[in-house]
Protein backbone atom coordinates (compact mmCIF):
# COMPACT_ATOMS: atom_id res chain seq x y z
CA UNK A 1 0.00 0.00 0.00
CA UNK A 2 2.91 2.13 -0.01
CA UNK A 3 2.90 5.49 -2.19
CA UNK A 4 -1.02 5.20 -2.74
CA UNK A 5 -3.09 8.07 -0.96
CA UNK A 6 -5.32 8.33 1.43
CA UNK A 7 -8.75 8.36 -0.61
CA UNK A 8 -7.31 4.88 -2.28
CA UNK A 9 -6.39 3.23 0.88
CA UNK A 10 -9.80 4.03 2.21
CA UNK A 11 -11.06 2.39 -1.56
CA UNK A 12 -8.93 -0.86 -0.73
CA UNK A 13 -9.84 -3.55 1.46
CA UNK A 14 -7.24 -6.02 2.74
CA UNK A 15 -7.98 -8.18 -0.64
CA UNK A 16 -7.38 -5.27 -3.11
CA UNK A 17 -10.83 -5.19 -4.34
CA UNK A 18 -12.57 -1.60 -4.27
CA UNK A 19 -15.17 -1.34 -2.42
CA UNK A 20 -16.01 1.77 -3.43
CA UNK A 21 -16.67 0.62 -7.23
CA UNK A 22 -20.05 -1.72 -7.60
CA UNK A 23 -19.02 -4.45 -9.09
CA UNK A 24 -21.34 -6.00 -11.78
CA UNK A 25 -23.17 -9.51 -10.71
CA UNK A 26 -22.34 -11.67 -13.18
CA UNK A 27 -25.68 -13.82 -14.62
CA UNK A 28 -26.75 -17.08 -12.88
CA UNK A 29 -26.21 -19.76 -15.79
CA UNK A 30 -29.09 -22.45 -13.82
CA UNK A 31 -30.79 -20.01 -11.24
CA UNK A 32 -31.99 -21.97 -8.16
CA UNK A 33 -35.04 -22.32 -8.15
CA UNK A 34 -36.70 -22.95 -4.45
CA UNK A 35 -40.51 -24.53 -4.45
CA UNK A 36 -41.94 -24.82 -1.32
CA UNK A 37 -44.74 -27.48 -1.30
CA UNK A 38 -48.51 -25.97 -0.46
CA UNK A 39 -49.09 -26.89 2.99
CA UNK A 40 -52.08 -29.72 3.05
CA UNK A 41 -54.35 -30.85 5.56
CA UNK A 42 -52.30 -34.65 6.41
CA UNK A 43 -55.17 -37.06 7.03
CA UNK A 44 -54.03 -38.90 10.54
CA UNK A 45 -51.24 -41.72 10.46
CA UNK A 46 -52.94 -44.97 11.16
CA UNK A 47 -50.82 -47.41 13.97
CA UNK A 48 -51.95 -50.63 14.70
CA UNK A 49 -50.94 -53.57 16.90
CA UNK A 50 -50.24 -56.80 15.90
CA UNK A 51 -50.54 -59.16 18.89
CA UNK A 52 -48.57 -62.36 19.05
CA UNK A 53 -50.38 -64.17 21.92
CA UNK A 54 -53.80 -66.20 21.36
CA UNK A 55 -54.04 -66.64 25.49
CA UNK A 56 -57.48 -65.02 26.74
CA UNK A 57 -56.20 -62.01 29.19
CA UNK A 58 -52.96 -62.15 27.47
CA UNK A 59 -50.89 -59.21 29.33
CA UNK A 60 -49.39 -58.66 25.89
CA UNK A 61 -52.73 -57.81 24.66
CA UNK A 62 -52.81 -55.54 27.60
CA UNK A 63 -49.74 -54.00 27.26
CA UNK A 64 -50.36 -53.08 23.34
CA UNK A 65 -53.17 -51.21 23.91
CA UNK A 66 -51.33 -49.08 26.38
CA UNK A 67 -48.92 -48.35 23.32
CA UNK A 68 -51.61 -47.66 21.14
CA UNK A 69 -53.43 -44.87 23.63
CA UNK A 70 -49.66 -43.32 23.63
CA UNK A 71 -50.15 -42.91 19.63
CA UNK A 72 -53.59 -41.81 19.84
CA UNK A 73 -52.03 -39.11 22.47
CA UNK A 74 -50.20 -37.78 18.85
CA UNK A 75 -53.21 -37.64 16.80
CA UNK A 76 -53.15 -41.20 15.25
CA UNK A 77 -55.63 -43.64 14.01
CA UNK A 78 -55.06 -46.72 16.47
CA UNK A 79 -56.53 -50.72 15.88
CA UNK A 80 -55.76 -53.37 17.01
CA UNK A 81 -55.16 -56.63 15.06
CA UNK A 82 -56.14 -59.31 16.69
CA UNK A 83 -54.63 -62.93 15.26
CA UNK A 84 -57.55 -64.91 17.12
CA UNK A 85 -59.74 -63.41 14.65
CA UNK A 86 -57.55 -64.90 11.77
CA UNK A 87 -57.40 -68.84 10.68
CA UNK A 88 -54.24 -68.51 9.28
CA UNK A 89 -53.13 -72.39 8.37
CA UNK A 90 -49.13 -72.74 9.33
CA UNK A 91 -47.13 -70.75 6.01
CA UNK A 92 -46.81 -73.29 3.45
CA UNK A 93 -43.15 -72.13 2.95
CA UNK A 94 -44.08 -71.60 -1.13
CA UNK A 95 -45.10 -67.74 -1.61
CA UNK A 96 -47.33 -68.32 -4.57
CA UNK A 97 -49.52 -71.00 -2.54
CA UNK A 98 -49.70 -68.41 0.66
CA UNK A 99 -50.86 -65.44 -1.91
CA UNK A 100 -53.92 -67.80 -2.42
CA UNK A 101 -54.83 -68.24 1.02
CA UNK A 102 -57.96 -65.56 1.97
CA UNK A 103 -56.86 -65.36 5.46
CA UNK A 104 -53.06 -64.38 4.52
CA UNK A 105 -54.84 -62.12 2.39
CA UNK A 106 -57.01 -60.20 4.88
CA UNK A 107 -54.17 -60.14 7.01
CA UNK A 108 -51.79 -58.18 4.25
CA UNK A 109 -54.40 -56.01 3.06
CA UNK A 110 -55.13 -54.63 7.08
CA UNK A 111 -51.45 -54.10 7.68
CA UNK A 112 -50.99 -52.18 4.19
CA UNK A 113 -53.57 -49.92 5.40
CA UNK A 114 -51.11 -48.78 8.36
CA UNK A 115 -48.48 -46.12 8.67
CA UNK A 116 -47.11 -47.77 11.22
CA UNK A 117 -46.96 -50.96 13.23
CA UNK A 118 -46.88 -52.04 16.73
CA UNK A 119 -45.02 -55.43 17.11
CA UNK A 120 -46.49 -57.91 20.20
CA UNK A 121 -44.95 -61.00 21.71
CA UNK A 122 -44.52 -62.86 24.93
CA UNK A 123 -41.27 -64.29 25.46
CA UNK A 124 -41.28 -67.80 24.96
CA UNK A 125 -37.83 -70.11 25.23
CA UNK A 126 -36.01 -66.41 24.94
CA UNK A 127 -37.49 -65.97 21.73
CA UNK A 128 -40.74 -64.49 20.26
CA UNK A 129 -44.06 -66.57 19.66
CA UNK A 130 -44.65 -69.22 16.90
CA UNK A 131 -47.79 -67.44 15.92
CA UNK A 132 -46.16 -64.32 15.14
CA UNK A 133 -43.84 -66.04 13.63
CA UNK A 134 -46.03 -67.78 11.38
CA UNK A 135 -48.40 -64.63 10.67
CA UNK A 136 -45.24 -61.82 9.55
CA UNK A 137 -44.08 -65.06 7.29
CA UNK A 138 -47.86 -63.85 5.32
CA UNK A 139 -46.31 -61.01 5.22
CA UNK A 140 -43.45 -59.37 2.58
CA UNK A 141 -41.49 -56.33 1.57
CA UNK A 142 -45.17 -54.63 -0.14
CA UNK A 143 -46.39 -54.97 3.49
CA UNK A 144 -43.65 -53.68 6.04
CA UNK A 145 -40.74 -51.84 3.73
CA UNK A 146 -40.79 -48.27 4.80
CA UNK A 147 -43.19 -48.55 7.12
CA UNK A 148 -42.90 -47.12 11.22
CA UNK A 149 -42.94 -50.55 13.90
CA UNK A 150 -42.24 -50.18 17.37
CA UNK A 151 -41.89 -52.97 19.84
CA UNK A 152 -43.48 -54.87 23.15
CA UNK A 153 -42.68 -57.73 24.59
CA UNK A 154 -43.47 -59.60 27.52
CA UNK A 155 -42.36 -62.38 29.70
CA UNK A 156 -43.11 -64.11 33.07
CA UNK A 157 -39.54 -63.86 34.12
CA UNK A 158 -37.15 -61.31 35.72
CA UNK A 159 -34.99 -60.89 33.08
CA UNK A 160 -37.84 -59.28 30.19
CA UNK A 161 -38.33 -59.79 27.04
CA UNK A 162 -35.35 -59.17 25.62
CA UNK A 163 -34.59 -61.90 23.45
CA UNK A 164 -37.91 -61.73 21.25
CA UNK A 165 -37.42 -58.15 20.57
CA UNK A 166 -33.75 -58.81 19.13
CA UNK A 167 -35.30 -61.04 16.48
CA UNK A 168 -38.12 -58.93 15.85
CA UNK A 169 -36.03 -56.26 15.42
CA UNK A 170 -33.67 -58.15 12.86
CA UNK A 171 -37.06 -58.53 10.95
CA UNK A 172 -38.05 -55.48 10.51
CA UNK A 173 -34.31 -54.40 9.16
CA UNK A 174 -34.71 -57.38 6.70
CA UNK A 175 -37.76 -56.28 4.93
CA UNK A 176 -36.47 -53.00 5.24
CA UNK A 177 -38.86 -51.26 7.72
CA UNK A 178 -37.90 -48.39 10.38
CA UNK A 179 -37.80 -50.09 13.69
CA UNK A 180 -38.05 -46.96 16.15
CA UNK A 181 -34.98 -47.29 18.99
CA UNK A 182 -37.56 -47.04 21.55
CA UNK A 183 -38.66 -50.26 22.94
CA UNK A 184 -40.49 -51.71 25.77
CA UNK A 185 -39.96 -55.16 27.87
CA UNK A 186 -41.87 -56.08 30.89
CA UNK A 187 -40.45 -58.28 32.93
CA UNK A 188 -42.69 -60.60 35.65
CA UNK A 189 -45.97 -59.79 34.05
CA UNK A 190 -48.45 -61.52 35.96
CA UNK A 191 -47.43 -59.38 38.76
CA UNK A 192 -47.35 -56.11 37.15
CA UNK A 193 -51.16 -55.68 35.68
CA UNK A 194 -53.80 -54.55 37.83
CA UNK A 195 -57.29 -56.39 37.46
CA UNK A 196 -58.26 -53.54 34.98
CA UNK A 197 -55.44 -54.21 32.39
CA UNK A 198 -53.05 -51.29 33.49
CA UNK A 199 -49.59 -51.19 34.70
CA UNK A 200 -49.21 -50.67 38.26
CA UNK A 201 -45.79 -49.13 37.80
CA UNK A 202 -46.52 -45.63 36.04
CA UNK A 203 -42.70 -45.27 34.49
CA UNK A 204 -43.21 -48.98 32.85
CA UNK A 205 -46.92 -47.35 31.54
CA UNK A 206 -45.12 -44.16 30.32
CA UNK A 207 -42.16 -46.37 28.38
CA UNK A 208 -44.98 -49.08 26.90
CA UNK A 209 -47.48 -45.81 25.68
CA UNK A 210 -43.80 -44.31 24.50
CA UNK A 211 -43.51 -46.87 22.07
CA UNK A 212 -46.86 -45.62 20.41
CA UNK A 213 -46.19 -42.25 20.43
CA UNK A 214 -42.85 -42.95 19.14
CA UNK A 215 -43.94 -44.56 15.97
CA UNK A 216 -46.91 -42.16 15.54
CA UNK A 217 -44.66 -39.18 15.85
CA UNK A 218 -43.33 -38.56 12.57
CA UNK A 219 -46.42 -37.52 10.54
CA UNK A 220 -43.81 -35.97 7.31
CA UNK A 221 -42.49 -39.74 7.28
CA UNK A 222 -45.33 -41.91 7.36
CA UNK A 223 -47.38 -39.50 5.23
CA UNK A 224 -44.67 -39.49 2.53
CA UNK A 225 -44.43 -43.44 3.11
CA UNK A 226 -48.62 -43.37 2.77
CA UNK A 227 -48.06 -41.48 -0.53
CA UNK A 228 -45.46 -43.32 -1.59
CA UNK A 229 -47.87 -46.91 -0.96
CA UNK A 230 -50.92 -45.09 -2.91
CA UNK A 231 -48.82 -44.65 -6.39
CA UNK A 232 -48.91 -47.01 -9.13
CA UNK A 233 -46.07 -49.09 -9.51
CA UNK A 234 -45.25 -47.46 -13.04
CA UNK A 235 -45.66 -44.10 -11.27
CA UNK A 236 -43.07 -44.63 -8.39
CA UNK A 237 -39.80 -42.93 -7.98
CA UNK A 238 -37.08 -45.46 -9.14
CA UNK A 239 -35.79 -46.72 -6.36
CA UNK A 240 -37.30 -48.18 -3.26
CA UNK A 241 -38.30 -46.65 -0.53
CA UNK A 242 -35.73 -47.68 1.59
CA UNK A 243 -32.91 -46.97 -0.90
CA UNK A 244 -34.55 -43.39 -1.36
CA UNK A 245 -34.22 -42.47 2.47
CA UNK A 246 -32.58 -39.24 1.59
CA UNK A 247 -35.42 -37.91 -0.68
CA UNK A 248 -38.40 -38.35 1.25
CA UNK A 249 -41.07 -35.58 0.16
CA UNK A 250 -41.44 -34.67 3.83
CA UNK A 251 -44.30 -32.15 4.49
CA UNK A 252 -43.13 -28.39 4.77
CA UNK A 253 -39.31 -29.34 3.40
CA UNK A 254 -38.43 -26.98 0.42
CA UNK A 255 -37.83 -28.84 -2.89
CA UNK A 256 -34.35 -27.39 -4.32
CA UNK A 257 -33.72 -26.98 -7.92
CA UNK A 258 -30.34 -26.35 -9.90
Amino acid sequence: MKGRTHDARRRLDYTGIDRMRPHPVPPRSHPMRIRMETPTTEPPVKVAALCGSLRPGSYTAQALRIALQGARERGAEASFIDLRDYRLPVHPGDKAIAATDPEGQRLRAAVRATDGLILGTPEYHGSFSGVLKNALDYLAFEELEGKMIGLVGVSGGAMGAFGGLGGLRHIGRALHAWVVPEQAAIPEAWKVFDSEGRLKDPRLAERVAGVGREVARSPGITSAVSRWNSCTPGKRPPGTLAQRRGGHPLVGWPEIEY
